[in-house]
């Protein structure tokens, strides 16, 4: 029963975490779709400013479609980004999702990616953000499964009670001076006998 609990809790915060996950990739995806209008004008006046003015919590890279990162807020000379899986894939589908390692960054992101036209040529709109939802998650979840593997415990205890009383009863009801008469269970005759 305990083991179940344990499980049941488990599979709850895999759940959970997995619902986190889809909605910060929509809260990407609407934020890459808000600022979309400022990247094209950044990419037509060459000057990225007025996307250091946002001080995102998100990190936002823009890179052509040779992979060259022309701007980062959260890092500079950056490698040839052509080879990075959102990338490709927002190339060639319009947008793309993932979630990985980053080198940069040295943590595990998810990533949003979309493909902008402008009179300049093809660029990809990056968004991504830090995964550490499992991580913090689990230590508001762990004092309700403390609470709810004591009252498994405790239900197991009185479970565990109940049944060893009625499956003893019918022994402890046993007139032992009339034995062979009404044996509550056949396989103690053996021991009659």
């Amino acid at each position: 029963m305990l083991g179940l609990a344990l499980f049941v809790n488990l599979f709850l915060i895999f759940s959970i975490e997995s619902v986190l996950k889809n909605d910060l990739f929509d809260r990407l995806k609407n934020y890459a779709n808000k600022i979309k209008d400022e990247v094209v004008v950044s990419i037509k006046d060459n000057s990225f400013a007025n996307l250091k003015e946002l001080h995102s919590i998100y990190r936002i890279s823009i890179v052509n479609k040779y992979g060259i990162v022309i701007y980062d807020n959260f890092s500079s000379n950056l490698d040839n980004h052509s080879d990075r899986f959102e990338i490709k894939s927002a190339m060639q589908n319009g947008e793309s999702k993932s979630i990985r390692y980053s080198d940069t960054l040295l943590k595990r992101h998810l990533y949003y990616a979309v493909k902008i036209f402008t009179y300049d040529g093809d660029f990809i709109l990056r968004i991504a953000k830090e995964q550490k939802y499992l991580y913090d998650i689990f230590p508001s979840f762990f004092p309700y499964i403390i609470c709810e593997i004591i009252a498994v415990l405790i239900f197991s205890f009185f479970l565990a009670k109940y049944l060893t009383y009625i499956i003893l009863r019918p022994i402890y009801d046993i007139d032992l001076k009339n034995l062979d008469e009404n044996l509550p269970y056949p396989e103690l005759k053996i021991l009659i006998e």
